[in-house]
């Protein structure tokens, strides 16, 4: 019996005496910076600074009183506004030397906004837990997230003048650059005219050539880039005037429009006329296309040959007689 005794008054003068002991003197707190910047998008737990401090700069210091040396903690006893964020989206935590404390955003707890608050005042503490706390101000700026730019920010346009016969599918035409201070990832978009799909652009801001540029029958593009952030309205447009020179002319036929005539009935494979075209810039062949104002006259004719003359001849008997108009164009083969 005596032993049990002796065990519970042990364990009891042990827990008391690591208790704080009360000599009036309170702990120090030494605020080692009274304002601090916060990005309003920010989606990290991130350290916040005064804007121009490295990433350990701590914002307070925490020292027991030298007498006693009882052990120390600090806290955020109040936060004003209260909402949308208040003092849940901020902890502080131990960094650098003994003592010293930085201030950390937590993501995800509340929202951030400029509109809502632009600025935070917290009361933050330091307590040995016998005496009185001692408590300071520390103030949170919420920092508008800022638009891209465009590098450099002018001209917003560029003329530029290319080979047209020489430029091969992946070719890199130009390369857009823009500069976020956020660090946000940057989206491009962009809008061709005339409305093609001979240029693709690219995430990294590369305009490039989705086909052979021989293929188009033409001498320029006018393409318009616009970069987001994703938070703010997008910029731009950067606009990039593209002349082909040398570049491909379109093929013509030289003996349209015309009217046909023809004796009924003149058999399968009769030529009714011979299309003269021209394509001396690139090719030697070309695409053939031809189509009609009634599915009736698709039916009846086609188109053959290659090189300079193209035939339409009657491909399907018709017992009736009439008129069907053919149109008929031509493009650069491939």
């Amino acid at each position: 019996m005596d032993n049990w005794f002796f065990g519970i008054v042990l364990l009891v003068c042990l827990k008391l005496s690591l208790q704080a002991t009360d000599n009036g003197v309170p702990a120090t707190l030494t605020m080692l910076a009274v304002d601090v910047e916060l990005n309003e998008t920010e989606h990290r737990r991130v350290q916040l600074t005064d804007g121009g401090g490295a990433s350990t700069d701590p914002v307070l210091l925490c020292t027991p009183d030298a007498a006693d040396n009882d052990p120390v903690r600090v806290y955020i006893q109040a936060a004003s506004p209260t909402a949308p964020c208040g003092m849940n989206c901020f902890s502080l935590q131990p960094c650098g030397s003994s003592g010293e404390h930085c201030l950390f955003y937590l993501p995800g707890v509340d929202t951030l906004s400029v509109t809502l608050a632009s600025r935070y005042t917290l009361t933050v503490g330091c307590t040995d837990d016998a005496e009185p706390g001692v408590t300071g101000t520390l103030t949170v700026t919420v920092i508008s997230n800022t638009p891209p730019v465009f590098v450099p920010a002018a001209p917003l346009a560029v003329s530029l003048t290319i080979d047209g016969l020489a430029s091969s599918p992946g070719a890199v035409i130009y390369e857009i650059s823009t500069e976020d201070v956020d660090n946000d990832f940057v989206d491009y978009s962009m809008t061709l005219s005339p409305d093609s799909e001979y240029l693709f652009l690219l995430k990294n801001g590369q305009i490039k050539t989705a086909q052979d540029l021989r293929m188009f029958c033409g001498d320029r593009f006018t393409a318009s880039i616009t970069a987001s952030d994703g938070y703010n309205s997008p910029i731009g447009p950067f606009t990039l005037g593209l002349t082909l020179d040398p570049h491909n002319e379109a093929p013509t036929v030289t003996n349209l429009d015309t009217t046909l005539s023809y004796r009924e009935k003149p058999g399968v494979g009769y030529t009714v006329l011979e299309l003269a075209t021209a394509d001396t810039t690139v090719f030697d062949t070309l695409n053939i296309h031809m189509w009609a104002d009634s599915s009736a006259g698709m039916e009846l004719y086609k188109l053959s040959g290659e090189s300079g003359f193209t035939k339409m001849t009657v491909f399907r008997l018709s017992g009736e007689s009439g008129f069907t108009k053919m149109t008929v164009f031509r493009l650069s083969g491939e």
